[in-house]
């Protein structure tokens, strides 16, 4: 990711239209970008930061490319402790269990059962 990562898809929607809510939630779905970053502030920012990450998170795992104890190429790592990030610094309580078996269903590629309690 760079820098502009969210901005300019906030720009653009609030260029072409979109309500300031959606453009906002464009910009906070790539929160956080760093460790020391912020986090998604609005339900939609949130929502859609959370549901990104899971979606990567159990797709990757699904395709084999889960991280190993000395390697981690895809940064998945780093994209669970962001989706984590954002719920716990909001007070947001989910059942991660429920929430990996939702984005389990709608993967392109079977996620086995071992995949879904790694």
């Amino acid at each position: 990711f760079t820098a502009l990562a969210g901005v300019m898809g906030k720009h653009y929607a609030l260029k072409d239209g979109a309500p300031v809510e959606v453009a906002e939630a464009i910009f906070e779905s790539v929160l956080p970008r760093n460790a020391s970053d912020i986090v998604p502030k609005t339900p939609a920012g949130i929502l859609v930061a959370v549901a990104d990450r899971l979606d990567s998170l159990v797709g990757l795992v699904a395709a084999g490319c889960a991280p190993t104890a000395t390697a981690d190429p895809y940064g998945l790592r780093r994209i669970a402790n962001g989706m984590l990030q954002t719920l716990i610094q909001n007070g947001v309580s989910v059942s991660l269990a429920r929430a990996i078996e939702a984005a389990a269903t709608r993967q392109p590629v079977e996620v086995t059962e071992e995949q879904r309690t790694q």
